[in-house]
C-alpha cells in the first residue's frame, strides 16, 4: 500500500504521464472513470472522498448526453483540460476530514495522503476553470446551484435530476465505499505528517477564504 502512495504521488509529479492513464483501466461502461479528452465538454474532479462520485452522478443525470471526465483524483486532470479547452470543476473538501476518510476506507500512510491532497488540490486549482467547496455543493439547494452553473458553462439546458435515480446509481455503483470516519485524532500525527497537514489546512483556508470574498 505504502510502495502504491509513493508511486502515486511521484507519478503526480509528471504531468501528463502515460503512466498516470494507465493506472486507470479503460472500461466500456460510460460512467467509469474517465480522463479528459479532446472530445469531452466538462471535468469534474477532486481529492478523494470529498463527495465526487455524488455530485458526479447528479451532473450526468442533469445531462445524460454530456461527456464528463471524473474520478481520476489528479491535477493533471485539470492541466489537461486546460490544455484541451474543456471546462473544469475542482471539488474542494477539509483535508482532515477527506484524509481521515480516505485512511479509514484504505489504510496507507497519513503524511502521503495529505502530500497528495496537496498536489491535487493546490495544482488543480491553478489549472481549474471553477472551485467550488464541498460543503457549499452539499448543503441545502449546492447541487442545484452547481447544476445552474453547469448548464450556462457548457451550454445546455439541464433536466431535473431524478432523486431516485441518483439514489438507485449510489447504491449500486458505490458498494463498500461508503465508511464510518471516526473522529479525527492529531496527536497520532508524526512530525512530518503535523508539516504536510498544517500546509494542507492552510491551503483549503486560502481556498475557501478566495471563495467566500
Amino acid at each position: 500500500m505504502i510502495y502504491r502512495q509513493i508511486s502515486k504521488i511521484v507519478l503526480q509529479i509528471l504531468p501528463g504521464s502515460d503512466l498516470r492513464y494507465l493506472l486507470l483501466h479503460k472500461s466500456p461502461d460510460r460512467l467509469a472513470p474517465r480522463l479528459v479528452t479532446p472530445n469531452c465538454e466538462l471535468v469534474i474532479d477532486g481529492f478523494p472522498r470529498s463527495a465526487n462520485t455524488w455530485i458526479y452522478y447528479h451532473v450526468q443525470v442533469a445531462f445524460p448526453e454530456t461527456r464528463i471526465a471524473h474520478h481520476v483524483h489528479s491535477w493533471q486532470q485539470f492541466l489537461l483540460a486546460r490544455f484541451y479547452r474543456v471546462p473544469s470543476i475542482l471539488i474542494v473538501r477539509n483535508p482532515d476530514a477527506c484524509v481521515q476518510s480516505l485512511a479509514t476506507k484504505r489504510g496507507g500512510v497519513l503524511m502521503l495522503h495529505y502530500l497528495d491532497y496537496l498536489m491535487t488540490t493546490g495544482f488543480g486549482a491553478l489549472f481549474a476553470n471553477k472551485v467550488y467547496l464541498f460543503d457549499k455543493v452539499t448543503g441545502e439547494h449546492g447541487i442545484d446551484d452547481l447544476i445552474r452553473n453547469v448548464a450556462e458553462i457548457i451550454g445546455k439546458p439541464a433536466s431535473a435530476p431524478d432523486p431516485a435515480q441518483v439514489k438507485a446509481l449510489m447504491e449500486e455503483r458505490t458498494e463498500n465505499k461508503n465508511v464510518k470516519t471516526p473522529p479525527f485524532q492529531k496527536e497520532v500525527l508524526g512530525p512530518v505528517s503535523k508539516v504536510s497537514r498544517r500546509i494542507a489546512k492552510c491551503l483549503y483556508k486560502r481556498l475557501k477564504g478566495r471563495l467566500s470574498s
